[in-house]
């Protein structure tokens, strides 16, 4: 007994000298350069293991895009990340650009898990080990963060220089002097030429530093260094209206070439300036936000990070230490303003699964300093914990409870987040441009295809012959001075050259009469559903994944129609509902896929029934059939349920085809579909008269 006594006065003295070994500033006790060496690679190695091979969803076909050309990313202009990613994708010799880009990212993501570990150690018991490790991997593995550390994004940019300025906080909390403060307010400006959300931690960060050191810091000497390096952090700005003036990117957005052009596209003008989206509402309320972000944080770290968060208030309001004492302030008034602010201003509908997901990256910011309170706690227990062992035994406790913690949340979410056979986007991209004819024209509407698409023609240089337009960019004023000399021979007619209803504007009608004998001219999404003044004269036909638009009354060979259009089909795989559900990319790729599909299907079986020859009619039909039955037939285990109408569809086609020709096969395969249409319990009133004709055949039996 006595000697087990002895173990517990010798362990508790062992604590109390390591730390008073490291002062009162905290510190990771012998944690060194190599720990956080092996805890970069190993974040590095996970990211680049699963990295999308090439394009992803949202905004990274622009953002990179406009890297390969050294254009003007949409606002605020992102041109800090334009130039590394651009610089990036030159020295990097091997992987497509996009891929390039994509490891970019996840190299931002390994330094910025790397510095949030650095900063827990920084604030735990300074006796304790695998605090930091726990933190990084709540925050680095989530789902939502892996995602955006393997994509070519600004969000993992952002989460480096958060991570960053965290750092350089506790730096300046343990050794205050002007070298810091000057050295963190580069970064804070440099920080600004990423991701604008930054600001709302800089609002409270920066007064809080200005305050704590006023002693020092609102000297003139001090206050000239801090502006001068806040001046030089903010120079990536300039890149913009340069890249403006020498406007020679075909990939750009926004006219910058005057000082209220900059200043429009700095402040986001054509969004709102403190908004996510330009015309998005919500109904949800404040507090229904921030507790569907708390919900979604518990449930991607397995309902470990709020109790070790509790841990954390608990020990935090106890320690005495100096740089515990002095950054609570902070870090606590970064996060509350961060979550108030940014689901006050969000303004997109969360009720929209895919919407959602774009405001779920939002979350990161936040996270981090959530995460570093896990870790913290996490250090705490362990350091309770460390009562009942020696020191030794507690600290290699402490690193294997982490390194588990952090091997669980890999192992959870790697499958999920494995996208490095994913090539879905780069797929659709790729099918709606080798479906055109050459030198085609195409009109196209919405991020995802429109994205994908200019990326695999700029950087990859996909299809070069077309001419690839923006509906929605066409009616900004900016768009024919900027870019209008870049596509060779389309006519932009008009006074002002604006896609607008109006006499000195332009409208799809005037568009097509100047354009429509200069190429074939196609449209992906369709159509801007205000301007219906090209109707009368124009229409659309479905060709493969987009449509051609054609005037009415001109004719065209069936057997060729059909041979193009049916060629323009992508032959991809469909991507899993199961792992990309309706929040992700892959999920619009996969309706979009489908919707094409279907719509030629449909279109095959109105030019059946308009068609002035029985061949005309018989080509078109038997179409409208292989279109439905390779549509139904390949991949459908990765559907939850075709739409029923798909098999009523399928059946008239077959039955008119067995009219026609007498083939059993159609015979039977219209059984088959309309059976099954039956069998899905749709509310259809023809569902009788289906059964009565299916009686009638013998294919119901009485």
């Amino acid at each position: 007994m006595m000697t087990q006594r002895s173990a517990k006065r010798r362990g508790k003295r062992q604590t109390q000298k390591a730390a008073a070994a490291v002062g009162d500033d905290g510190g990771d006790g012998s944690s060194n350069a190599l720990e956080y060496i092996l805890l970069f690679c190993v974040q590095l190695g996970v990211f680049a293991s699963t990295l999308y091979p090439s394009i992803p969803g949202g905004d990274s076909g622009e953002l990179v895009s406009v890297a390969c050309e050294l254009g003007v990313a949409h606002p605020p202009g992102y041109p800090l990340y334009t130039l590394l990613c651009h610089m990036f994708m030159r020295i990097v010799p091997f992987g497509t650009p996009a891929w390039r880009a994509n490891l970019l990212s996840a190299t931002f993501a390994s330094i910025a898990g790397t510095c949030i570990a650095w900063v827990t150690n920084k604030l735990s018991p300074p006796s304790m080990r695998g605090g930091g490790i726990v933190a990084a991997a709540l925050f680095s593995f989530t789902r939502l963060t892996w995602m955006y550390s393997i994509t070519a994004e600004v969000f993992a940019m952002n989460n480096f220089f958060v991570a960053l300025l965290l750092v350089f906080l506790i730096r300046y909390i343990q050794s205050p002097s002007v070298s810091t403060a000057v050295a963190g307010a580069f970064v804070c400006a440099l920080s600004t030429t990423n991701q604008h959300t930054v600001v709302l931690y800089l609002v409270v960060m920066v007064p809080w530093v200005l305050w704590h050191g006023r002693n020092f810091l609102l000297t003139p000497s001090a206050i000239a260094k801090l502006v001068v390096v806040s001046i030089l952090g903010i120079t990536p700005y300039f890149y913009v209206p340069i890249s403006a003036f020498l406007n020679k990117a075909e990939a750009t957005w926004g006219d910058q070439r005057t000082l209220a052009g900059f200043a429009k596209h700095f402040l986001r003008q054509e969004y709102g300036t403190f908004d996510l989206g330009s015309r998005s509402t919500t109904s949800t309320t404040l507090t229904e936000r921030i507790m569907l972000h708390m919900k979604d944080l518990s449930s991607e770290t397995h309902h470990i990070i709020f109790p070790l968060i509790a841990i954390c208030v608990i020990a935090f309001a106890v320690d005495r230490r100096r740089v515990v004492r002095e950054s609570r302030v902070p870090l606590v008034g970064m996060l509350t303003f961060y979550e108030l602010f940014f689901n006050w201003r969000a303004n997109l509908s969360i009720e929209n699964r895919l919407l959602a997901g774009v405001h779920e990256r939002f979350w990161m910011q936040p996270n981090m300093i959530l995460c570093v309170f896990a870790g913290i706690g996490f250090s705490y227990l362990m350091h309770r914990l460390s009562r009942f062992f020696a020191l030794s035994s507690a600290q290699a406790l402490g690193v294997v409870a982490a390194v588990a913690v952090a091997s669980v949340q890999i192992a959870a979410n790697y499958d999920a987040r494995d996208e490095s056979t994913n090539t879905a986007v780069a797929d659709m991209g790729r099918a709606l441009l080798t479906g055109l004819p050459e030198e085609a024209l195409l009109l196209t509407r919405g991020d995802l295809p429109g994205n994908a698409a200019r990326y695999l023609h700029y950087c990859e240089h996909v299809r070069r012959d077309l001419r690839i337009l923006d509906l929605e960019m066409m009616t900004y004023p900016w768009y024919v001075p900027m870019l209008g000399d870049k596509f060779e021979g389309v006519v932009f007619p008009g006074e002002k050259k604006v896609y607008q209803l109006g006499p000195e504007y332009y409208n799809m009608l005037s568009f097509l009469d100047s354009n429509y004998d200069r190429f074939p001219i196609f449209v992906f999404e369709g159509m801007n559903e205000e301007d219906t003044t090209w109707q009368h004269k124009y229409e659309l036909r479905h060709f493969g994944m987009s449509s051609r638009i054609v005037r009415k009354g001109d004719r065209f060979s069936a057997h060729e129609w059909i041979r193009n259009a049916t060629r323009a089909i992508p032959n991809y795989a469909i991507p899993d509902p199961v792992k990309y559900d309706e929040r992700t990319w892959e999920a619009v790729v996969r309706d979009g896929y489908l919707a094409s599909a279907v719509l030629l299907a449909i279109s095959f079986e109105r030019n059946a029934r308009d068609a002035t020859s029985q061949e005309e009619g018989l080509a078109y039909a038997r179409a409208a059939y292989q279109v439905y039955d390779e549509l139904l037939g390949r991949e459908t285990s990765k559907l939850d349920a075709a739409p029923p109408f798909w098999h009523k569809n399928f059946g008239l086609v077959a039955g008119n085809l067995y009219s026609a020709t007498g083939e059993e096969r159609y015979k039977a395969k219209k059984w088959e579909q309309w059976l099954k249409y039956i069998n899905s319990g749709a509310d259809d009133p023809q569902i009788p008269d289906m059964i009565a004709i299916l009686k009638g055949e013998g294919a119901i039996k009485h």
